[in-house]
């Protein structure tokens, strides 16, 4: 089942390369592996503290590296979030290639996507 309308996968496969589609679903499915583990089954609650201190802390980075995928700068911060490494991608490489593709797919996206909300049936769902 297509979870979205043909244009979409058209414009994502006209604007992505697939190393970068591959790349990006990589991360986050070992994001999604640490959402796994650290999700209660009975309160379905994610608990950060069920996953050891090595994997909060590289569950934090993948997180911080799927943020920065379209970014054009290179920022790495500390535990305490100070900026320890500022640079810029440089062009030509894989990392400047995906920045400029991630950034034109979420420019796609915001031109085309509209959200409309039914404040109506959420209040009468509560």
């Amino acid at each position: 089942m297509r979870r979205y309308k043909p244009a979409y996968y058209k414009a994502r496969r006209h604007i992505l390369s697939q190393d970068t589609i591959d790349y990006r679903n990589d991360l986050q499915s070992k994001i999604d592996n640490f959402i796994q583990k650290m999700t209660d089954p009975t309160t379905n609650v994610q608990i950060p503290s069920r996953l050891t201190a090595n994997e909060q802390q590289e569950y934090r980075q993948l997180l911080a590296e799927k943020a920065g995928l379209a970014n054009f700068y290179i920022i790495e911060k500390d535990d305490t979030g100070k900026v320890i490494r500022f640079e810029v991608k440089q062009p030509g490489t894989d990392a400047y290639r995906m920045a400029e593709e991630l950034s034109a797919w979420n420019n796609f996206l915001k031109s085309t996507i509209k959200y409309e909300s039914n404040y109506t049936k959420y209040n009468a769902d509560l």
